[in-house]
């Protein structure tokens, strides 16, 4: 992939991931909890997608790979940890996307929906780490 389909596709991971929120929010309107917590999950999963191949110029194809290449990032920049955007990583795939949809726990509904709502402020947090590995890249 160069660079020119590495930035395209970062920024429809990206796009992608906005829209997911969207429909969570959407789905969260209509009570609809379990469904809403995938969403927004979906939505957190396509955006470190991007952040992933926007920094090592490929895409993870497991849960595994996603958390080791995260993990590898997060050692390097200090922007990941001072956000502690693994950490929170993390924390939206155990409780959104494991405990809520796949296991049902709802319970406090004000917790999850809060959780589910604050997604998209570690969607615009990875953006510029994004764009730095994205100019990095532009000047290999």
């Amino acid at each position: 992939m160069g660079r020119k389909e590495i930035v395209n596709e970062v920024d429809r991971l990206l796009k992608d991931a906005e829209e997911l929120y969207r429909e969570a929010i959407k789905e969260l309107e209509e009570g609809k909890i379990r469904n809403a917590a995938e969403k927004a999950w979906g939505g957190v999963m396509r955006a470190t997608n991007a952040l992933i191949l926007a920094s090592f110029q490929m895409k993870p194809e497991s849960f595994r790979e996603r958390r080791e290449k995260y993990k590898e990032l997060a050692e390097k920049e200090k922007y990941i940890r001072r956000k502690r955007l693994f950490q929170d990583y993390m924390a939206y795939s155990r409780e959104l996307h494991i405990e809520t949809f796949y296991e049902g726990h709802l319970q406090p509904i004000a917790d999850t929906e809060k959780r589910i709502r604050e997604t998209i402020y570690y969607i615009k947090n990875l953006s510029p780490i994004i764009n730095k590995k994205l100019a990095e890249l532009k000047c290999q």
